[in-house]
């Protein structure tokens, strides 16, 4: 059985909600050990950075695998 459109687009906003959360924790907290500045500014921009990223990859994909899929 497949998702519904509603249920769908659930579960992704859901994916990345908790994935710029923790991403973004990663990023104040972590970076520091490698030399980079701890401020929220820094985080913030690091983690936009990786999820507008992370959607173009998972969207490429999803592309490709669906052009696979109809060949």
């Amino acid at each position: 059985m497949s998702q519904t459109r509603r249920m769908s687009a659930l579960e992704i906003t859901t994916n990345y909600t908790l994935g710029v959360g923790i991403s973004w924790l990663i990023s104040f907290y972590i970076m520091p050990y490698w030399g980079f500045e701890q401020t929220a500014q820094a985080a913030t921009a690091i983690t936009a950075i990786y999820t507008v990223t992370s959607i173009m990859r998972s969207y490429a994909i999803r592309r490709a695998f669906n052009w696979i899929g109809q060949r």
